[in-house]
């Protein structure tokens, strides 16, 4: 019973990292603003990444690679009509945008609007 109840608590954790490996990719494509998060990652050679204390060495160097070969894979870095943001930020997020809107109407300016440039 002590046996199987490791042995499934060891897939669990390798299922949690195998999960948190493939979040740190992805995310790093989205900062390197890929086009196609899912055809970037596919070009990465995923056996030479190993989660380690919450960070992927080499991750870096691997899409730089990918960028090199594959630059159409990837947004130029002169537009930048967007910026990333964290999801877990989304209700502070919101909250700051509210937060400037108000002070901007107070003091009488016109804050940006959504597809403004």
């Amino acid at each position: 019973m002590v046996k199987e109840k490791l042995t499934t608590v060891k897939k669990q954790l390798a299922d949690l990292e195998a999960a948190l490996l493939d979040a740190k990719i992805e995310t790093a494509l989205a900062v390197h603003r890929a086009k196609n998060i899912a055809a970037a990652k596919a070009l990465i050679c995923l056996s030479k990444l190993k989660l380690e204390a919450g960070a992927v060495p080499g991750l870096e160097e691997e899409i730089l690679r990918i960028k090199k070969s594959q630059s159409y894979l990837f947004e130029s870095h002169g537009n930048s009509a967007y910026v990333l943001l964290p999801v877990h930020l989304e209700e502070s997020l919101t909250k700051s945008i509210a937060d400037y809107i108000g002070k901007a109407e107070q003091n009488g300016d016109k804050p940006l609007k959504a597809g403004r440039k």
